[in-house]
């Protein structure tokens, strides 16, 4: 499960997976399909950044890492360049829930499996795309891919909720492969199936935080709709032009 552990790990300084798939509970039904071969991208990802999400991520930007704030240091080890947002420039905020704050309960596998409304600005005059990610850094491993948009029009300034589970978005934007592409017969709680393209909720065993990352680029990507996060990441290399992060958190409810 090569490629899982390649792809699905956001805190590369986090503690050492000790396995190869989501940790879920009895939050979701999941079973891993068979390794197939990868293609060439992958293993040129691989190369470049083998220990996971994050340092892809952080191999993909020319910027400076920012110091980050002193609560951060104190709740996780120090995140590879460019994992941070920048003090000043790109913001991305949400109407669903605060920063650090709590995800509402309809944006996950415990409701309606929905993407919450989001917020941008301060895109450089400059930048051609936005690429919009969503991971799980409590994941195991860490790094669980939930949402994976990109060529996202410069001059949006956000993402209207309840985004549909299909390659092409009414603004042209593409999304990608979420990492339930990676096990069959994945579903909710209630046994509602989990797309493997588009938004897929938190549907953690216990707390998770959960990250949307967004990152300004100087051109478009080039790639077909579907894309994994490798060929999207392999993409972006050398074409950022600035960041932010929002972050939220999950609690799933006590199940009897």
């Amino acid at each position: 499960m090569r490629r899982l552990c390649l792809i699905l790990l956001v805190c590369s300084s986090l503690a050492l997976a000790s396995g190869c798939s989501e940790s879920r509970g009895p939050y979701v039904t999941a079973t891993l399909r068979q390794p197939s071969e990868e293609p060439a991208t992958r293993d040129a990802v691989a190369q470049v950044s083998p220990t996971g999400t994050a340092q892809m991520l952080a191999t993909a930007t020319r910027m400076p890492a920012p110091t980050p704030p002193q609560s951060a240091l104190l709740e996780m080890p120090p995140m590879p360049p460019g994992f941070y947002a920048q003090p000043a420039g790109l913001t991305i905020s949400s109407g669903a829930f605060a920063s650090s704050g709590e995800i509402p309960i309809d944006y996950t596998c415990h409701g309606d499996n929905v993407s919450p409304a989001l917020d941008w600005g301060g895109v450089p005059t400059e930048a051609q795309s936005l690429v919009l990610v969503m991971v799980d850094p409590d994941s195991a491993p860490p790094g669980f891919v939930h949402w994976l948009v990109y060529d996202i029009p410069p001059h949006s300034t956000g993402m209207a909720p309840f985004q549909p589970n299909r390659e092409t978005l009414d603004n042209g934007a593409l999304q990608g492969a979420n990492d339930y592409s990676q096990v069959e017969r994945a579903s909710t709680p209630a046994g509602a199936p989990i797309s493997a393209v588009g938004y897929a909720g938190p549907c953690p065993p216990g707390p998770h935080r959960y990250q949307f990352l967004l990152y300004a680029l100087d051109s478009t990507l080039g790639l077909a709709p579907g894309a994994s996060l490798e060929q999207v990441v392999a993409a972006m290399r050398d074409h950022v032009l600035t960041s932010a992060e929002l972050e939220g958190r999950f609690t799933p409810p006590v199940t009897q």
